[in-house]
């Protein structure tokens, strides 16, 4: 799906005509942890005397989506979905919208959009509450119909750490620019469940650092009785659990997202030690059926329980002596804070914010390892030591007690309100707390000065831009050197207009920007040092983000953040990460365009090489992480332009020439210096060496590569010391086919065929696919993918070493 303008031709109405109610919506009202937190949200907003509206997509009783509709109504008008609420000709216009503004979406997607949006334009909600970051057609809906307030509630982690499962009903790319580009208006807030979930949503969407408003789940105690005995004995007996049995207990959807393979293998190793346990989870899904039979052939099928969706669960947690949770990402577990709430002891995975609800070691175990075995271990801990369990679930009890309290949680949604409508919703008298997870800040007590050199020719169109993003930094201490490269469409005229004492204007002839950038530093004052494009955006944080990153790190000299690539209208496409080492930069310019670097650093690398117009600024980077250490920021700091009038986009031939003359240059300098010869810490240094050689000419034989012309040299040293090894052999004969050695290429593949058919028969046929280009820069074939840091002791140690500036 590909993103046009964004909503163009929107608003349909304007903010007049949304004079109804507070709408929050809801997908259903199952049995799930959101649907629980919306009903409670809404019981709190009721008791505080604001009428809440639930919209649901579906209350039909067909797949439980009613299990919470009687508790829904008696806080809040529900209102569900039907083409009987759609105004004919309000659908048409709306989808008249959204099919101009995406291409490639599949017609129902486009007619929910569509729907919604005409259902919203007869509602008039002054307020929309999305209570699922996932639910993007409501969202769109909002923006297209013109609701004038929207809150994105994000209940899990950010489908960057949710992968490969990601978004359910959408793919990843299109849900970020959908995310990415609404949280570019003013009316629009995001939120989020857990720390864990705002810090990975403001990363995944590139945006600054305390953005997400923390409003933790509610748990109301008051709601959530203790159950009488016979009531806890009477659920045992339906279950067929005898009474005096100790029960491991577990809540959740059977979907892959919580992997319920890894909670039955866990609750078979514990049955087999512990005689007397019981295994029950509660809960339906896809993966129940698979799950019923893992167990069915084991001597535990009788002891480990499947029970359904479990409607009284006081009652079930109350006859549990322990607690597992198995999620492979979270954002708050309502499960967890149910189970400490009825004091049962918990062990989980380290799942999002599985750590925002329990304490590690003091009301359960927070486990790193997903690991059976780790996982088992724990829980016997738990029923081995009777004391510590007990203190361990009383422990539990009081945090759930004294953080997630509706006092507490639902004050600090009340506070979003206040936000938005201070007249409707007054401010608390106590200060406000946790409304964000996070706040950057310089570190150290001095703010270096910082020097930005703009080097512009002939971008008018979007220089004032530019210039406006600088002047907005958040940063104290800074000043921009504009070099005026002999610009010919009025930039001299425009820049003469500029009253700052920040700006400094040189003006010239045209030297091409190698030149100009140095004729921009000579001028440059700053401690720090950076620069940035004509056509291009720093984001307010640009500056204190980076330079907060060098001070944190003094053995860093470089300092670079992810960027997100924007349309000529300045929409966000996507984003990268910005992070490099030498070892990834080496062979490609893997894009850097939010940077920052200390002074002595670039006395120690020299100037940019006029000789090398278009690649200047790589073989820059790789001259300075010759000489220093780089230091990672992960967030989106800098906007990059996307348009027919760049840079690269004109002089492509040159840099290509240019990029090939950094690389050889580069890895010149890496072999002359011994290169990865010199590997010494690790414990088994033939297995290093076998890694980095691999590691090495693989990246370079991959596409984009301009140092295919070495990758052979380390994928032979990396054959010839694991002959048998396919990763080795398999890009090893690619390397071989493109420097036209193709009866060696052959024979490595029909040796890797013998053991692995598909895949070699596969790469073979890539390359031969790519037989007109053997030689050149454009060979593409694809190559087998190298081992990861889990796998390789070198690559362990590469990655433990990478610094990365967190401290917000």
């Amino acid at each position: 799906m590909a993103i046009s303008d964004f909503i163009k031709g929107a608003p349909m109405r304007p903010p007049s005509h949304f004079i109804g109610p507070l709408a929050w919506w809801s997908d259903s009202l199952t049995c799930r942890g959101v649907e629980r937190q919306v009903v409670h949200s809404a019981r709190y907003f009721h008791q505080k005397k604001k009428n809440i509206t639930l919209l649901c997509r579906t209350i039909a009783s067909g797949g439980g989506n009613d299990f919470f509709l009687e508790d829904a109504r008696s806080c809040s008008r529900v209102l569900g979905f039907s083409l009987d609420v759609v105004d004919r000709d309000l659908f048409d216009e709306a989808r008249g919208i959204i099919g101009a503004f995406v291409s490639g979406a599949s017609p129902v997607f486009i007619d929910s959009i569509s729907a919604y949006a005409a259902w919203l334009l007869r509602v008039r909600p002054r307020l929309l509450h999305i209570w699922n970051a996932d639910h993007l057609e409501p969202l769109l809906a909002a923006l297209i119909a013109g609701v004038p307030n929207i809150v994105i509630a994000g209940q899990s982690l950010s489908p960057a750490q949710r992968a490969p499962r990601g978004f359910e009903s959408i793919n990843d790319r299109t849900a970020f620019m959908i995310l990415a580009n609404a949280m570019r208006f003013p009316h629009v807030v995001m939120t989020n469940n857990s720390r864990a979930g705002c810090t990975a949503y403001e990363e995944w969407l590139g945006l600054p650092p305390g953005t997400v408003r923390l409003t933790p789940n509610i748990f109301d105690l008051a709601v959530w009785p203790r159950p009488a005995g016979a009531q806890v004995a009477d659920l045992k007996g339906a279950l067929g659990i005898p009474a005096n049995a100790r029960v491991l207990g577990g809540l959740f959807r059977f979907v892959s997202i919580k992997d319920p393979e890894l909670w039955v293998s866990t609750a078979i190793r514990v049955c087999a030690t512990v005689p007397d346990l019981y295994a029950v989870v509660g809960g339906d899904g896809q993966e129940l059926e698979a799950m019923k039979s893992r167990i069915a052939d084991t001597p535990f099928a009788e002891r480990i329980l499947f029970p359904g969706p479990i409607r009284d669960v006081p009652a079930f947690l109350s006859m549990c002596s322990v607690f597992l949770h198995t999620a492979h990402v979270e954002g708050l577990p309502n499960a967890l804070l149910e189970a400490q709430a009825y004091e049962v002891p918990v062990v989980t995975t380290h799942c999002g914010g599985a750590a925002d609800v329990v304490k590690h070691g003091k009301s359960g175990f927070v486990v790193k390892e997903r690991d059976a075995v780790a996982l088992a271990k724990h829980v016997e801990y738990l029923l081995d030591h009777q004391d510590f369990a007990r203190s361990a679930g009383r422990a539990g009890r009081q945090r759930v007690t004294e953080n997630f309290s509706p006092e507490r949680t639902m004050g600090m949604l009340w506070d979003v309100y206040s936000d938005i409508f201070p007249g409707d919703f007054p401010a608390r008298t106590a200060a406000k707390e946790g409304t964000t997870c996070s706040g950057l800040e310089v570190v150290g007590k001095t703010c270096p000065l910082v020097s930005i050199v703009l080097p512009t020719y002939n971008h008018l169109s979007f220089l004032p831009l530019a210039i406006e993003s600088v002047l907005e930094q958040d940063y104290p201490n800074f000043e921009l050197v504009i070099v005026d490269d002999g610009s010919t469409d009025g930039t001299a005229n425009y820049l003469e207009t500029l009253d700052s004492p920040r700006i400094r204007v040189e003006s010239g002839p045209n030297t091409k920007l190698p030149a100009a950038l140095n004729r921009g530093f000579a001028l440059a004052r700053g401690e720090y040092l950076t620069w940035i494009s004509a056509d291009n955006i720093c984001l307010p944080h640009f500056c204190s983000s980076l330079a907060g990153a060098l001070s944190a790190f003094p053995q860093a000299g470089f300092a670079s953040g992810g960027f997100a690539r924007v349309s000529p209208q300045g929409w966000i496409l996507d984003h990268l990460a910005g992070a490099v080492s030498l070892d990834t930069l080496l062979c490609s310019n893997s894009g850097i365009a939010a940077f920052m670097y200390r002074r002595d650093v670039a006395m120690q690398a020299g100037e940019y090489d006029p000789r090398l117009e278009g690649a200047e600024d790589w073989d820059m980077w790789l001259r300075m992480l010759d000489v220093t250490l780089p230091v990672s920021v992960p967030h989106v700091l800098y906007h990059y332009r996307l348009h027919d009038n760049s840079m690269t986009a004109r002089l492509s031939e040159k840099v290509r020439e240019s990029s090939t003359r950094t690389a050889f240059k580069a890895l010149h300098r890496l072999e002359q210096g011994g290169g990865i010869r010199k590997i010494e810490d690790c414990q088994n240094r033939e297995r290093a060496l076998f890694h980095a050689n691999l590691v090495m000419g693989s990246r370079m034989i991959q596409p984009g590569s301009f140092l295919k012309h070495a990758a052979a040299g380390y994928l032979a040293v990396a054959h010839g010391m694991r002959p048998d090894d396919l990763l080795a052999l398999g890009n090893y004969a690619v390397a071989l086919f493109w420097q036209g050695q193709h009866n060696m290429a052959n024979e490595l593949f029909c040796r890797g065929k013998a053991q692995a058919a598909e895949l070699f028969e596969a790469l073979q046929s890539a390359c031969a696919k790519q037989q007109r280009n053997i030689g050149r820069h454009e060979f593409t074939c694809p190559t087998l993918q190298c081992p990861g840091p889990e796998e390789s002791e070198l690559l362990r140690r590469v990655a433990a070493s990478q610094l990365r500036f967190t401290d917000y």
